[in-house]
């Protein structure tokens, strides 16, 4: 999963090096609904910024996967956790959890990005920023996936089927 992530950070870079030298001194960062620009950074502040809230978002992520797998079950919610945190299965559960949370978090900094390409754009091409319409359509997706997400992760830790073995067995 580390490879993934370097991957991720090596495009989120790339894609600041293309864009950097064409950025105004001055972008506007926040908008009202109407797009107007309401704040602004330099070029230099609005660069660390995206980057800390990429790294911060993205990685928020597998650190709570991390912290999960040490936590005694008590404090693990997950639908069915006596079975999946059975001594025979934590092991495979967290590794399958901390993966999830690490996905997830991927998703979360590929959402700010896409917020991101649209602020450096306008500032780019000196137009308003990300329109209504765009932005109520990246949240639906971005709420979408996360939907799927949640649900997938539902069925993953769905209640065992007759068959399996009660939680303190193999």
């Amino acid at each position: 999963m580390l490879a993934v992530y370097l991957t991720f950070y090596v495009l989120v870079l790339l894609q600041l090096a293309h864009v950097y030298s064409a950025m105004p001194g001055v972008i506007s960062t926040q908008f009202d609904s109407n797009g107007t620009p309401l704040r602004a950074m330099t070029r230099d502040e609005f660069v660390m910024f995206h980057l800390g809230f990429v790294f911060f978002m993205s990685s928020i992520f597998a650190f709570t996967g991390f912290l999960i797998s040490r936590l005694p079950p008590k404090f693990i919610a997950i639908p069915n956790k006596d079975y999946w945190l059975a001594k025979s299965r934590r092991v495979a559960t967290m590794k399958g959890l901390q993966s999830d949370m690490c996905w997830m978090g991927l998703i979360v900094g590929g959402f700010v990005l896409l917020i991101d390409y649209f602020v450096m754009d306008a500032a780019i091409r000196n137009t308003r920023s990300i329109t209504p319409e765009t932005l109520g359509k990246i949240i639906t997706a971005m709420s979408v996936v996360t939907g799927l997400f949640v649900g997938r992760l539902l069925i993953k830790f769905r209640r065992p089927g007759a068959t399996a073995p009660p939680p303190e067995q193999k």
